[in-house]
């Protein structure tokens, strides 16, 4: 144990966490401490003398300790123990059970600042009780990492915003008799200067298209994390797939620039030797503010399953370190990749950005990298004039308009998220011209729910078999296609597929299953009653037998609508 006014005595006690800043902001709680003190000396029939708390007697002055003033300071569980701080005069001690217990203990305690204590049990028992009764309710919590790191508490590194006002940082934060002792980094920088919402709009559109809808979208409801986690159980991921050099680095560097983030400080890559512990370790840092996984490999992809409906899979033990048990996920996720998801429960768990689809831009880009620095201001500006009520009341109005039933309830409520942000977001901007409007923006969304519909389905890949086959002279005997269809003979392409790419895309289904899934699907041709195409009547028969002449043999063919087939297959 030690005090705070020498270190070289005893270094085991961290110097930071009695930083005389913070205490400046106990000064009023301290003069009262002192009131207090000054009255229960004198209910106990001590009082101040020359040398210090002493007790008057028949016999004359007795000395018990060499204190003029104590102030009690706050508290700190460490386990199931209760710590004290006090200031004796202009000196910090931290004193646990065993000091307040054993007088020889507290002796000890007292002689490392040169204090001294000569008194009996009986009166050292009357000082403990004086100390006991001046407990003020205060506790102090250690709070690792950043971001939101309590209720109306956000640590953003060299700012803290407190009850939505920006401060300068400080090790120690009050919130009535609820104390915080925070952590510091360099690597997570807010700027004070106000946020531009315009300008971070044109910029992600310049580059990214609509699908800046997505990123300012994920970006606002990260933000809402744990208040979104409360209440849905669940926060989608958002995944961008890309292949090498289509600029997943650069998305995730302005992205990060949107949190104030430096690189190193929220990103893994995960193509290196990064482990689960390794991951989380970073995540538990991060609260609210997004972990970014780079190059995500196949390996990961059972891991970031838990991410979703936030039961993470490892964290520190605080007995054995090394070990690991379950934990709960802090944060937001963000993944970049070249590898396209295969397993259900992942693609439902994610809000998908595609820049294989966006024009290269670099010098556009460039642009954006420098103007982007100046969008750090995003974390405390959202919070500041958004609300978890206005994202929770656009996801229900954007609903309302939203005919979900052609996707997944998940995926519609992943999208709607996505939604619910940007349109909040959206109420930013002074001219709200600048923005889609809410038909472009509900056209844009429910098409890409259903693309995220599609990577499901596994007749989309059975299509895009097809594609690869049709190019294929060997193959060429078992499809054709004219102005308006596409003929295959079912049987014929079935067997020329690979069993490696059944086994990867199809596992334990029967190509009697995809057939039904054909003929169900929106891509096939119905006939009325004349045999002909009858657009009037879209309830005829699925055409699957029809017989059409392919390299001079006539195979019993299904018939599928080319406008109504995926973008990858026109």
């Amino acid at each position: 144990m030690k005090s705070t006014q020498d270190s070289s005595h005893n270094p085991v006690i961290d110097q930071s966490l009695f930083d005389q800043g913070a205490l400046m902001m106990l000064d009023v709680d301290e003069q009262q401490e002192k009131s207090r003190f000054q009255e229960l000396l004198s209910e106990s029939g001590f009082e101040i003398g020359e040398q210090g708390i002493c007790q008057v007697n028949q016999k004359g002055v007795k000395n018990i300790a060499s204190i003029f003033n104590i102030s009690y300071l706050y508290n700190k569980m460490a386990g199931h123990k209760k710590i004290r701080f006090i200031k004796i005069d202009d000196t910090v001690f931290e004193i646990t059970p065993e000091h307040l217990v054993h007088r020889n203990d507290f002796r000890k305690l007292l002689l490392s600042e040169n204090y001294n204590l000569t008194c009996s049990n009986r009166l050292f028992n009357i000082l403990v009780n004086i100390i006991i009764k001046m407990d003020n309710n205060k506790f102090i919590n250690d709070k690792a990492g950043f971001g939101k790191i309590a209720e109306h508490i956000y640590n953003f590194g060299n700012k803290i915003l407190v009850n939505n006002r920006l401060i300068d940082f400080k090790p120690n934060i009050w919130l009535g008799k609820k104390g915080y002792h925070l952590s510091k980094t360099d690597m997570l920088n807010i700027s004070e200067n106000p946020l531009n919402p315009s300008l971070v709009w044109h910029t992600f559109f310049k580059l990214y298209g609509m699908q800046a809808d997505l990123i300012i979208g994920f970006a606002v409801a990260a933000l809402f994390f744990q208040e979104y986690m409360k209440k849905e159980k669940n926060f989608p991921l958002l995944y961008i797939k890309a292949g090498s050099g289509r600029g997943k680095d650069g998305l995730t560097e302005l992205f990060e620039n949107l949190f104030g983030i430096k690189h190193p400080f929220a990103s893994v890559n995960c193509a290196g030797n990064s482990t689960k512990i390794g991951i989380e370790s970073k995540s538990i840092l991060l609260n609210n503010l997004p972990l970014i996984l780079n190059e995500l490999t196949e390996k990961e992809f059972l891991f970031i399953k838990s991410r979703y409906d936030g039961q993470g899979s490892v964290k520190y033990s605080e007995f054995k370190p090394g070990n690991i048990s379950e934990r709960t996920v802090n944060g937001p996720t963000v993944i970049t990749t070249v590898v396209d998801p295969k397993d259900k429960q992942i693609i439902s768990r994610c809000v998908f950005i595609n820049l294989d689809i966006t024009e290269m831009q670099k010098k556009a880009f460039e642009q954006a990298r420098n103007i982007s620095k100046e969008f750090s201001s995003f974390n405390w500006t959202v919070l500041n004039n958004i609300s978890f009520t206005d994202i929770i009341t656009q996801i229900e109005q954007f609903k309302r308009k939203l005919d979900c039933s052609v996707v997944q309830p998940r995926i519609c409520d992943n999208y709607s998220l996505i939604a619910g942000g940007f349109l909040a977001f959206a109420s930013l901007l002074p001219n709200s011209n600048e923005l889609p409007d809410f038909d472009s923006l509900q056209n844009f969304l429910i098409t890409e729910m259903k693309k995220t519909e599609d990577l499901i389905n596994p007749l989309c890949y059975f299509l895009r078999e097809i594609e690869r086959l049709s190019e294929c002279k060997f193959a060429q005997k078992y499809i054709t296609q004219d102005e308006n269809y596409l003929y295959f003979n079912f049987n014929g392409v079935w067997s020329l597929i690979p069993k490696s790419y059944k086994d990867e895309y199809f596992p334990f289904i029967t190509s009697s299953y995809i057939k039904n899934l054909i003929i169900k699907s929106k891509y096939i041709a119905h006939y009325g009653r004349d045999f002909a195409a009858d657009e009037n009547n879209p309830s005829g028969k699925p055409v699957y037998n029809f017989p059409k002449c392919i390299k001079n043999s006539t195979r019993k063919c299904f018939m599928l609508l080319i406008s109504e087939l995926p973008g990858y297959y026109k």
